[in-house]
């Protein structure tokens, strides 16, 4: 199996907008994050691979689509 991307949301396949992974391609200073001030159920996060658990960020559209996802 792939190595997941930093930069995509494991749920979606999208851009995931990862505040510190764009800080680590622009080398701009790292930003809040939108995701620090969201509680991440845990039915949302038994849907992410386990390759890609605590390693990947889930995007802001899957977050806030829990429980349709």
């Amino acid at each position: 199996m792939q190595p997941q991307s930093a930069n995509v949301c494991p749920l979606c396949g999208e851009h995931n907008q990862c505040a510190m992974e764009l800080a680590k391609t622009t080398g701009e200073p790292v930003t809040e994050c939108w995701c620090v001030s969201v509680a991440f159920s845990e039915k949302l996060l038994s849907k992410v691979p386990p390759e890609a658990l605590n390693q990947v960020c889930i995007c802001q559209k899957c977050a806030s689509q829990a429980d349709a996802l």
